[in-house]
């Protein structure tokens, strides 16, 4: 999806006033903002991230203008956060980019 900015700014002027931004990052990537590239910090964005807003009505229309907009050329999905569940106590996990090397007991 390339790269988000680690700021709530970035999400300034598009709906309601935020009461904080937190993205999702991979700590083992250096992660250098376009807009800072004085100030690299770990963690290249995975893609998502979560969105608190003040007031309730900023978050419902957040998700009724933005979810399905076109960014970065990605159209991206905004949604109400669900709760952690114990239904996905045993889900799968597919696990990508693992070495070659890497045998079932790692």
């Amino acid at each position: 999806m390339g790269a988000l900015f680690p700021n709530e700014n970035a999400f300034k002027g598009f709906v309601g006033e935020i009461e904080s931004v937190k993205l999702i990052r991979d700590k083992s990537q250096v992660y250098i903002d376009p807009l800072n590239p004085q100030a690299p910090s770990k963690g290249q964005s995975l893609g998502y991230g979560f969105v608190n807003y003040v007031r309730p009505q900023d978050a419902e229309q957040a998700v009724t203008v933005l979810n399905g907009l076109r960014l970065q050329n990605k159209t991206i999905k905004v949604s109400f956060a669900r709760p952690s569940s114990n239904a996905i106590n045993g889900a799968n996990l597919y696990v990508s980019g693992l070495p070659k090397t890497t045998t079932q007991q790692e």
